[in-house]
């Protein structure tokens, strides 16, 4: 399954130069870069072909293993896309979705950048009268037609329950010190309701927060921001970060300082290969799997249906993402079952039955 991870993100990476409202096609299905959008509209609709526009929010590694997913699927289906990436942009990524309309695609993926402030975008789709299928995290302004969620407050239920359950209920000395590593301070969308089951649980005065620090999704800021925690902080013992690559850091700090990262509580989020080969050298606790497998056919089949059509209701806003097997608490114990074999979901079948 390593394997099979490590291909496909080295064939995304090979392709991650996507311009602005433009993706790449194959002979087959996918655009040149050389195309202008005018002659991208000309050609998608004299071969009266299905365009589907996607405006990402970053290239990170989990954005575009989920991404390698997505197209591998449309491929098969032979379906054209075009592919946007914000560059964590807001007025980007607003302006992607303004190239993407104007590409007159059938239907728009779209991941927000953040669930206020990108309320904009959402809305240009609506007025524009064009499908919107939402992944991750729906914006406060706005209506889809599919939600494939990864609710944060849902993760970080899931996440806090761990940590109290094998830590703080096993051991009633144990007082938990954190230091939290956060994609943006504005935001702090996983941060803050971690905090929040954290403080409402019946352990809370023995829950300390040391800092918090803004570490822009990349390890490499990650990585100054944890080297400063290691030398001002000899009693932090849980590092929570926002997702994985910024776990993967402290853990290299705290290697790198001497001391063994399997001693402390380190936390991110995605499920991606780094975390995963950190979970099992035993140097990374845990992480919050979202297993884009599952959350790509759930997209590609909302295409299929919007193709086909269908006519979504309420129920498609609402997915049970934990009972549908989409997230998880990925630690050493169950990793292996996690990362098997491929897991299958049938979006009209759940809705029918929903």
């Amino acid at each position: 399954m390593k394997k099979k991870f490590i291909a496909i993100f080295m064939s995304v990476v090979m392709v991650v130069g996507l311009m602005t409202a433009c993706g790449e096609k194959s002979d087959s299905n996918k655009e040149t870069a050389s195309e202008t959008t005018a002659e991208k509209n000309d050609s998608a609709k004299e071969d009266d072909d299905f365009l589907v526009g996607m405006t990402i929010t970053n290239m990170d590694v989990y954005n575009t293993l989920y991404l390698s997913y997505i197209k591998e699927q449309l491929d098969d289906l032979g379906i054209k896309y075009i592919i946007t990436d914000g560059e964590n942009d807001i007025a980007k990524q607003l302006s992607d979705v303004e190239s993407l309309i104007s590409s007159k695609c059938d239907v728009i993926v779209m991941n927000p950048l953040y669930r206020d402030s990108s309320g904009t975008c959402t809305t240009t789709i609506n007025d524009a009268n064009i499908p919107l299928i939402v992944r991750d995290q729906m914006t406060d302004e706005g209506t889809c037609d599919l939600y494939v969620a990864n609710p944060n407050d849902v993760q970080c239920e899931l996440l806090s329950a761990y940590v109290l359950d094998n830590y703080l209920a096993e051991n009633p000395e144990f007082e938990l010190n954190i230091c939290a590593c956060v994609g943006f301070l504005s935001d702090q969308q996983r941060w803050k309701p971690m905090l929040s089951y954290l403080e409402a649980s019946e352990y809370a005065d023995r829950i300390h927060v040391l800092d918090v620090k803004e570490g822009l999704w990349t390890m490499e800021e990650a990585t100054t921001i944890a080297e400063d925690w290691v030398q001002t902080f000899d009693n932090v013992n849980y590092f929570f970060c926002e997702n994985d690559e910024m776990a993967v850091a402290c853990v290299n700090v705290l290697k790198a300082a001497g001391k063994n990262p399997g001693d402390y509580i380190i936390t991110g989020f995605n499920g991606d290969q780094i975390a995963q080969d950190a979970i099992n050298a035993g140097e990374m606790t845990c992480t919050i799997l979202f297993d884009q497998r599952i959350g790509s056919q759930l997209i590609v089949q909302g295409i299929e249906l919007i193709r086909e059509g269908y006519s979504f209701d309420e129920k498609a806003q609402d997915l049970d993402m934990v009972g549908l097997g989409a997230i998880n608490v990925m630690t050493k114990d169950n990793i292996e079952k996690l990362t098997g074999e491929e897991p299958t979901v049938d979006l009209r079948a759940y809705l029918e039955e929903k």
